[in-house]
């Protein structure tokens, strides 16, 4: 792209400077001796390197946006383009570095953001974590007293079979001593 901007510029004021040059010889035909040819030939190796280096004035500003630009869209937010032209070239290069400047701000921005939402799921994880960590100790502590009422009530059950058998046998013992009183 940057050689055929290049190319693109210099042809035209090439084109340019050789079409003025066969109006001339068009025009003055008839006188024209050896010294015109020799001063013709230095003209167009002027027009040439007129061409080129027009061309080279236009392209190098033109590259050197392109290059920032770049620079720009791989992320370099800091690149700054100056120019001292006053023409489209510096208007160009002020309005790259007000996007560069926006983005910069944004991205600054952004990362603002993202660090009080950092800190803001940091805050909320911790309040989670210990809100988890006291019902946690909570189910521990009921756990705990379940097992052990489970524990008093095998203990009841235990007893209350004892008892039941112990009742059993007293009533067994009572109808032993009415019927032992009976028979006397």
């Amino acid at each position: 792209m940057k050689i055929t901007i290049l190319f693109k510029s210099a042809a035209s004021t090439i084109i340019l400077g050789l079409f003025v040059m066969a109006v001339f010889i068009a025009i003055n035909y008839e006188n024209l001796n050896s010294n015109f040819y020799i001063i013709l030939a230095s003209v167009t190796i002027f027009v040439f390197l007129f061409g080129f280096a027009m061309g080279q004035k236009i392209v190098s500003p033109v590259k050197k946006l392109v290059n920032k630009a770049t620079s720009l869209a791989d992320g370099v937010l800091t690149t700054r383009v100056y120019f001292k032209t006053k023409d489209e070239f510096e208007q160009l290069a002020e309005i790259l570095n007000r996007i560069a400047v926006e983005m910069e701000e944004n991205q600054n921005t952004a990362q603002k953001a993202g660090d009080i939402a950092e800190v803001t799921v940091r805050a909320k994880t911790q309040e989670l974590e210990e809100t988890l960590t006291v019902l946690e100790e909570k189910i521990k502590v009921r756990t705990r007293d379940f097992q052990r009422m489970a524990e008093e009530s095998e203990n009841l059950r235990g007893l209350i079979k004892e008892r039941e058998t112990e009742i059993t046998r007293l009533r067994k013992e009572i109808i032993e001593l009415k019927e032992k009183k009976g028979r006397k």
